[in-house]
């Protein structure tokens, strides 16, 4: 995987599943699925989450939220932290940023 990240300047801190603020994020994200009656196949939340958070680069998140199969907001939950103890741990796209 290549590090896109260093071809522009991140600004602000990207959130992965090492992040402190990770577990924040997705009880956020859990409690607006569970109030939806489905997921609108977008991000709208995670972004909406990460604005709120006001410290993270919110496209350079979700662009590597998105490499790791997190497509939408209910992916990012199964694909993203329902495989927790496998994303992100060789990446080299987040070295810099843990």
């Amino acid at each position: 995987m290549s590090n896109r990240f260093s071809l522009r300047k991140v600004k602000g801190e990207i959130i992965t599943i090492k992040h402190p603020m990770w577990s924040t994020f997705v009880n956020s994200l859990e409690l607006w699925l569970d109030n939806r009656s489905g997921c609108d196949d977008r991000t709208t939340m995670s972004r909406a989450i990460l604005q709120s958070m006001r410290k993270f680069d919110v496209d350079a998140s979700l662009e590597l939220l998105r490499d790791h199969g997190g497509y939408c907001d209910c992916e990012v939950l199964m694909n993203i932290e329902g495989s927790r103890e496998t994303i992100f741990d060789d990446d080299e796209d987040t070295e810099e940023f843990d």
